[in-house]
C-alpha cells in the first residue's frame, strides 16, 4: 500500500511539474505574441544602439501632436546595408504611429515617382500651363509664318520684279514656309516626348524652351523674340533685312507687332515658373538611399549620409542613420528654418569647411537651423577672412546670435601700431538685436593669460549681460589639479585652466545631459593658453523682471577652483583662501527677462558660458572605441559639449519641446540616469517589497505541490 503510494506521489510530482512547464510554455508564447502584435522590442545593449533618442522621441511626439504622418520608404536592394537601414526605419515606426517604413526595393521606380509627384500636384500646374500652351503658339506662329511667307513670295511674281527681289523673296519664303515651320514642329514634338510619358520631366521641357537646340540650330523662345523685334523696328529692320523688301515689311509692321507680342506674352510666362523642388527630389533618388514623404514634400537622404566615411580611410564607414532620418523629418516639419549668426568683432572663418566650428554648424544643420557668420567691419582686418558686411545678415525677432568674446591682440600688429580689436561695433549692433527681440548666446573666456598681460581686463559685454542679472567674472580662471607620472615614477600635481564637468543642475536645457562629460578646455596659442574658462553666474541683486538659472556648475572638489593670479603661477598654482574662489563654481546660466523696446513685450531670453573654445572640432571630435551590441562603436568622449550648445540654441529659438539627448550623445550613455524618486522606488518596491514577495509566492507554490 506504501509502495502504490509512493509511485502515485511520484507521479503527481510528475504532473505538477509538467503542469508548471506548461504553464511557462504558454507565457512565453502569449509575451512573443503581444510582442508581434504590438511590436514591441527591447535593447539591452550599453550605450543604447538600436534605440532612438530622446531628441527624435520629442520630434515624433510633436508629429503626433500635430497629426502630421510621415512614411519612410528604403530604396536598398537586400543586404547587410539594407538590414541595417530597415531595422532603424522600423524602430521608428514602432516608437510612433505616425511613421511608416516600407521596404520598396521591390516596387519600380516609376511607381515610387508617381507617388512623390502626387504630392508636388500645385507646384507642377504652372509648368503643366505654360509648356502645354508653346503647342497652340506653335501652331498659331506656323500659320503666320506660312501666310508672310506667302505674301514675300508674290512679290516675286509681280511684272517688273528685279532679280534681287525674286532671290530675297524666295530666300525669306523658304524660311518662313519651312525652316521655321519645322522648328516649331521639332519643339513640339521634343515637349511631347518630354512631358507625356509616365515620368514627365517638365524641368527638361522648360530648359528645352529656354535654350533651345545648338546642335539641330532650333531657336529658345529668347531667340524667336528677338527675331520678331527685327521686323518691328525701322532702324533694325534696316540692318538685318534685304532692301528689296523694306517696303514690304514696312507694310506688315502691325502684324509682326501683333505676333510678337503674344510671343513676349509666352516669354513672360516661362520665365516666371521657379526650379521645381520635385525635380530634385526625383533627381535624388537611388537604389541606395531613403526616401522620407511627409504631409507636402519630400526629402531624399542618400548612402553617403547614412554611412559616413570615416576622416581618412576609404573603407571605413560610420552608420549615421538616425542623425540623417531625423535631420529629414525635422526639416519636412518645419520648413522656415531658424537662422543663427555667429558674430565676431574681427572677421574669421568659423563656420566654413574645415573651420573650427564646423562640427556644431552640422549639428545646427541637422536640427534645422540655418547658420551664417559676421563681424563689422574693423580697423584691423584678417586678410585670410572674406570681407566684412557692415549689415548683419539676419537680427531681431526669431534670430539667434553667438557673440564671441574679441581675439587677443597680436603682440606684432600692437607694435607696429596698429589697434587692439574694438568690441563696440559688435556691442552697438548686439544691443539693436536684442532690442528687437533676437536672442543671444554669449561665450566668455577668463581675462587672465594673454588678455591679462596686454593690459586687457574685463568682460567686454557686461552690460549686455548686466540687465538680465547675469555676471561673468572674467577676473578668475577656472583651473583643475590633475596628477600624472613624473620621470622617477612618483605622481607628480599639476593644475591646467581646464575642468570637466558630467553631473548639471535641473534645467531645460541641461535635464537629459545628466552623465554626459563636459570639457571646458583651453587653446593653446603662441603667447600662451587662450580662452580659458571663467566663472559665470547670476549677479548678487537681480533686476526686476530678471530670472537667471545656472546650466553648469563644476565639481565641489579641492581640486577645482577659480584662480586669480593664473598667469603668473601656472601649472604651480594653488589654492588662496582669501584671493581664491573655491568649488562649487557656476560656469553656465541662461536667463530670461521682460518685454524689451522693440521685442514686442515678449520674454527675451540669453545664454552666457564661460568657455570661448568649448564647442570647437578638436574637443567635439574626440572619440573613444567601446562595445556597443555586436561591435566596436567611435563614441563621442565629449557629448555633452555638442549638447550644451545645441540645447542652449533650442532654448533661445523657443523649442523647448526638442531638448533632449541626440543621437550622437545616445550611444555615449553607459547607463541612464537615475532621478532620486526612481531610486527610492528601486529600494522600497524591488528589495524590500518585491523580494519577499517574489519568496512568498515561491514558497506557496512549493507548499501547495508538497501538500498535494
Amino acid at each position: 500500500m506504501a509502495e502504490i503510494s509512493h509511485t502515485k506521489r511520484h507521479w503527481l510530482y510528475g504532473f505538477n511539474a509538467v503542469v508548471l512547464v506548461a504553464i511557462a510554455v504558454a507565457i512565453l508564447v502569449l509575451v512573443s505574441y503581444l510582442t508581434q502584435k504590438w511590436r514591441t522590442s527591447f535593447d539591452w545593449t550599453s550605450g543604447g544602439l538600436y534605440s532612438l533618442s530622446g531628441s527624435t522621441k520629442s520630434l515624433l511626439k510633436e508629429a503626433e501632436a500635430k497629426q502630421q504622418s510621415y512614411e519612410l520608404l528604403s530604396m536598398y536592394r537586400p543586404g547587410e546595408r539594407s538590414q541595417r537601414v530597415m531595422d532603424l526605419l522600423n524602430e521608428y515606426a514602432r516608437q510612433s504611429k505616425a511613421i511608416k517604413a516600407t521596404d520598396v526595393s521591390d516596387v519600380s521606380l516609376e511607381e515610387t515617382e508617381r507617388r512623390i509627384r502626387s504630392l508636388y500636384t500645385e507646384e507642377i500646374k504652372p509648368y503643366e500651363t505654360t509648356i502645354g500652351g508653346f503647342e497652340p503658339l506653335a501652331e498659331e506662329l506656323t500659320k503666320f509664318f506660312k501666310q508672310e511667307g506667302a505674301n514675300v513670295g508674290a512679290l516675286a511674281q509681280k511684272p517688273g520684279a528685279s532679280e534681287a527681289l525674286k532671290r530675297a523673296a524666295a530666300e525669306t519664303q523658304g524660311a518662313f514656309t519651312k525652316v521655321l515651320p519645322e522648328k516649331l514642329a521639332y519643339i513640339a514634338n521634343m515637349l511631347r516626348k518630354l512631358t507625356e510619358s509616365t515620368s514627365p520631366e517638365w524641368s527638361s521641357a522648360a530648359s528645352l524652351l529656354k535654350t533651345g537646340v545648338a546642335t539641330n540650330e532650333v531657336p529658345s523662345i529668347d531667340m524667336l523674340e528677338t527675331t520678331l523685334k527685327i521686323y518691328v523696328d525701322p532702324a533694325k529692320r534696316k540692318d538685318a533685312l534685304p532692301e528689296e523688301l523694306l517696303p514690304y515689311f514696312a507694310s506688315a509692321e502691325g502684324r509682326f507687332k501683333d505676333i510678337l507680342a503674344k510671343v513676349t506674352a509666352y516669354r513672360e510666362q516661362l520665365d516666371k515658373l521657379q526650379p521645381l523642388k520635385v525635380q530634385e527630389v526625383l533627381d535624388a533618388i537611388g537604389e541606395r538611399s531613403v526616401v522620407v514623404i511627409g504631409p507636402q514634400a519630400v526629402k531624399v537622404i542618400s548612402h553617403e549620409e547614412l554611412f559616413k566615411r570615416q576622416p581618412g580611410s576609404d573603407t571605413e564607414e560610420e552608420f549615421n542613420g538616425e542623425q540623417a532620418v531625423s535631420s529629414a523629418i525635422l526639416s519636412l516639419a518645419r520648413p522656415e528654418k531658424v537662422k543663427v549668426v555667429f558674430v565676431t568683432v574681427t572677421p574669421q572663418r568659423l563656420t566654413g569647411p574645415g573651420g573650427p566650428f564646423s562640427d556644431m554648424i552640422s549639428t545646427l544643420e541637422q536640427s534645422n537651423f540655418e547658420v551664417m557668420e559676421w563681424s563689422p567691419p574693423s580697423a584691423t582686418p584678417n586678410p585670410q577672412a572674406p570681407p566684412p558686411s557692415p549689415t548683419p545678415p539676419a537680427q531681431g525677432a526669431g534670430v539667434v546670435w553667438v557673440v564671441f568674446p574679441p581675439d587677443p591682440p597680436n603682440p606684432q600688429m600692437m607694435m607696429m601700431g596698429m589697434p587692439p580689436p574694438d568690441p563696440q561695433p559688435v556691442i552697438g549692433a548686439t544691443r539693436q538685436h536684442m532690442a528687437a527681440g533676437g536672442q543671444v548666446l554669449f561665450l566668455s573666456e577668463a581675462s587672465s593669460g594673454m588678455m591679462g598681460m596686454m593690459g586687457l581686463s574685463g568682460y567686454p559685454y557686461a552690460d549686455l549681460v548686466k540687465d538680465f542679472g547675469v555676471e561673468v567674472q572674467s577676473q578668475y580662471t577656472v583651473v583643475q589639479r590633475f596628477q600624472r607620472e613624473g620621470q622617477d615614477g612618483e605622481l607628480v600635481a599639476f593644475v591646467i585652466p581646464a575642468v570637466l564637468v558630467q553631473r548639471y543642475p535641473e534645467t531645460e536645457i541641461t535635464r537629459p545631459m545628466q552623465g554626459l562629460q563636459t570639457l571646458f578646455r583651453y587653446v593653446s596659442g603662441q603667447m600662451g593658453p587662450m580662452g580659458m574658462p571663467t566663472v559665470v553666474g547670476p549677479a548678487k541683486t537681480l533686476p526686476e523682471g530678471a530670472n537667471v538659472k545656472v546650466l553648469v556648475e563644476t565639481p565641489k572638489s579641492p581640486d577645482v577652483w577659480g584662480e586669480s593670479n593664473f598667469s603668473e603661477k601656472m601649472e604651480k598654482s594653488t589654492f588662496d583662501k582669501g584671493q581664491d574662489l573655491a568649488s562649487p563654481l557656476p560656469m553656465a546660466v541662461s536667463a530670461t527677462r521682460g518685454g524689451v523696446a522693440g521685442g514686442g513685450g515678449k520674454e527675451s531670453r540669453i545664454v552666457v558660458i564661460g568657455s570661448k573654445f568649448f564647442a570647437m572640432n578638436p574637443t567635439q571630435d574626440e572619440v573613444q572605441l567601446v562595445w556597443t551590441g555586436r561591435e566596436v562603436q567611435r563614441i563621442l568622449r565629449y557629448p555633452g559639449n555638442q549638447e550644451l550648445f545645441r540645447n542652449s540654441v533650442l532654448w533661445l529659438a523657443g523649442y523647448e519641446n526638442m531638448i533632449a539627448v541626440s543621437a550622437k550623445a545616445n550611444a555615449a550613455l553607459r547607463i541612464g540616469d537615475i532621478s532620486p524618486g526612481t531610486l527610492t522606488a528601486i529600494r522600497w518596491g524591488v528589495l524590500f517589497l518585491g523580494v519577499p514577495f517574489a519568496t512568498l509566492v515561491i514558497g506557496g507554490i512549493v507548499w501547495f505541490i508538497r501538500r498535494k
